[in-house]
């Protein structure tokens, strides 16, 4: 049975920050005190939630397992993000009670997380961090449980199943688009062979490459190839992209394969413009010199961000209620994610006017009653979702993070850029 991810997940590990200015304690405090006391006004947000009826809803993360130094940190972030909006006056006036699991990155684990919060009447799943949605979201979907957020690139199912509602970008050409920005024209990417998604991510890139590829400089793809985590070294694939040309390298791993994977591309004299997407970067690529450069495509606003109202209030959460988060390895892309999709998920109860008796159909048509375009402002880039039954559509538009002189910087700190149209 999958089990509590409170009980589950591994504690934070020490990691140094290198070269990235963080909030300091007064200018925390000073964040943390205007957003209290700008949230006063409304019963949504202001006060505490006192002890109303809750809105209860579910989560999935792969907390522990094989990926769980990558994308573990997502199970602290959901506590601190419920304890955080229940302390500013909840949702329309009422708590929220969140029912996390860990499924440990096992399909099997994941259809008995999904069926145990089905049981427990969730009305959506919200923020899934996990590498076994494919085994379960047409369980919870059948049901009509909304999948909301989490991670929405990978096998494209966020643009298949009309039930699965992405809260950022969908579409995997901007890391195609962040490597044509930069002159390049050959795009390489090396895939991991351990979990099927990467295969399918890999195959949907293809795809979404060739669509844009008039429109960005001309680049198209020269070379796929392989890459298994436990491999003694990447000689074979970093000659064999070299060989092919070459000049933008995106890896679907982990960041600390893909900080290996550099290093040995670089003693080969192989030194590509690196771009890459959100849960695929971390730290660990602030210390490496081949890595200096190197392009993000993030998701949402870029986790490691300061500078706006969002940005603020996230750091001020984590660090009133999961304090070792930004010490940790997992402090990565996953974390500004799924606080995205747990904020998405807030503004359409409140927009609907949903309340806790509302079933999972009626948070639906709440969705659907969406226009297109429609944004949570500073978290989200445009949104918009299908019709009732239909798939939804790529989302295009994406924000930008680069690592600069061993350090993160946000290009462009609020803003996001959008793939060509037409």
């Amino acid at each position: 049975m999958p089990q509590d991810r409170r009980a589950t997940t591994d504690s934070a590990r020490p990691w140094p920050r290198a070269g990235r200015a963080r909030l300091g304690l007064p200018l925390l405090a000073a964040a943390v005190l205007a957003v209290s006391c700008s949230s006063s006004g409304g019963s949504s947000t202001g006060g505490s939630a006192g002890s109303e009826t809750p809105f209860v809803i579910g989560n999935i993360t792969s907390a522990t397992g094989t990926y769980a130094s990558s994308i573990g940190g997502a199970a602290p972030l959901v506590d601190a993000w419920v304890q955080w909006t229940n302390a500013h006056g909840g949702i329309n006036g009422h708590p929220v009670k969140i029912i996390a699991k860990d499924d440990g990155g096992i399909p099997s684990k994941g259809i008995a997380a999904a069926k145990a919060l089905m049981s427990a009447k969730v009305t959506a799943i919200v923020g899934p961090v996990s590498n076994t949605v494919a085994s379960w979201h047409k369980i919870v979907t059948a049901a009509g449980i909304p999948v909301i957020g989490g991670q929405t690139n990978g096998a494209g199912l966020y643009q298949t199943e009309p039930l699965l509602f992405p809260t950022g970008a969908t579409d995997p050409a901007g890391v195609v688009s962040l490597a044509a920005s930069q002159g390049s024209k050959k795009f390489g990417v090396m895939y991991c062979t351990e979990a099927p998604a990467c295969a399918s991510q890999t195959e949907v890139l293809t795809k979404a490459t060739a669509k844009y590829s008039a429109a960005l400089n001309g680049i198209s793809i020269a070379y796929t190839g392989t890459v298994a985590s436990s491999a003694p070294n990447y000689t074979a694939q970093c000659l064999a992209a070299k060989q092919a040309g070459v000049d933008a390298l995106y890896v679907a791993n982990s960041a600390s394969v893909t900080v290996r994977i550099l290093k040995d591309c670089a003693s080969q004299g192989f030194k590509p413009t690196v771009v890459g997407y959100g849960p695929s970067a971390d730290d660990s690529w602030l210390t490496e010199p081949a890595l200096d450069g190197a392009l993000v495509e993030e998701q949402n606003f870029p986790w490691f961000g300061t500078e706006t109202e969002v940005e603020k209030t996230l750091q001020a959460a984590i660090a009133q209620y999961a304090p070792d988060l930004s010490k940790s390895h997992t402090f990565n892309a996953n974390i500004s994610q799924t606080w995205a999709s747990l904020e998405v998920y807030k503004a359409i109860v409140e927009q609907g006017k949903l309340t806790p008796s509302s079933t999972a159909e009626n948070l639906v048509d709440a969705i659907h009653a969406l226009p297109k375009g429609w944004k949570v402002d500073g978290v989200t880039p445009p949104l918009t979702f299908g019709a009732a039954g239909s798939p939804n559509p790529a989302i295009s538009c994406y924000y930008t993070a680069k690592v600069e002189n061993g350090a993160w910087v946000e290009p462009t700190p609020g803003k996001y850029d959008c793939l060509p149209t037409g």
